[in-house]
């Protein structure tokens, strides 16, 4: 089911309880609850329906570099190819990783394997797997950033001078990865038949605690409620 069509559901339920039009909800806080109970859902049974691929995933390089006691900062002069990837509903749910082709010419799949750290570190001393391009997922700090991220970590990238990569996961925010302004013909990735119970949780929560001690002090509800919801009109292109 589309987004848009999840959000505009929750508006038509929302403004049949006719409440105040002094409080305001935009399509973006939807969204945004939308996603709280997404994620409380899928404890239950994080299926394939929450999974999306999301093939805008920029590889990134940078160099390893430690600084000293006294300040002095030491270039390892070894460059380590990584991906930062969207938060995710479980760290352990990524199955592909490589390029959208997902094939090569001779017919074997281009992707890379997902291993542990270790196996990750040691893939050099193996003759058999030296070459073969292998990731693994870390929590991590980015030299410049103080917000924890998550990183596939890269070695033997199976193109060279490759820029982007498919991920295939379960990602927290859904809307993190439209690649261009895609969110009119957005399929929202979570199971049909929990939609329903979504939009129920979505619509007590807007009740119960966004109108909560909100009086309708200029008594013009029936009139104006449509308008102030904007049944229909979603000015989010692209949210958070």
């Amino acid at each position: 089911m589309l987004a848009k069509e999840i959000c505009y559901s929750i508006k038509e339920k929302v403004h049949n309880y006719n409440l105040t039009d002094d409080a305001y909800i935009t399509d973006s806080y939807i969204y945004y609850l939308m996603n709280v109970y997404r994620a409380l859902l899928s404890r239950d049974n994080l299926t394939t329906d929450y999974y999306q691929m999301n093939c805008c995933v920029p590889v990134k390089c940078d160099s390893i570099k430690c600084k000293t006691d006294n300040g002095i900062l030491l270039d390892s002069e070894e460059d380590i190819f990584y991906a930062d990837v969207s938060e995710l509903l479980n760290p352990n749910s990524i199955t592909y990783v490589g390029s959208a082709a997902f094939s090569n010419r001779r017919g074997l799949r281009d992707s890379i394997s997902i291993a542990n750290f270790q196996e990750w570190l040691s893939i050099e001393e193996s003759d058999w797997t030296r070459d073969y391009p292998i990731a693994t997922f870390i929590r991590s700090f980015i030299d410049g950033d103080s917000n924890l991220k998550n990183i596939l970590l890269l070695k033997n990238l199976p193109t060279n001078g490759v820029q982007r990569l498919c991920v295939n996961a379960a990602y927290a925010n859904p809307f993190d990865n439209l690649c261009n302004d895609e969110l009119d013909k957005f399929h929202y990735p979570m199971p049909t038949d929990k939609i329903n119970k979504l939009e129920l949780l979505v619509v007590k929560d807007i009740i119960e605690n966004r109108y909560r001690g909100i009086g309708d002090y200029i008594n013009d509800t029936a009139d104006s409620i449509a308008s102030q919801i904007k049944l229909g009109n979603s000015s989010m292109q692209n949210p958070k």
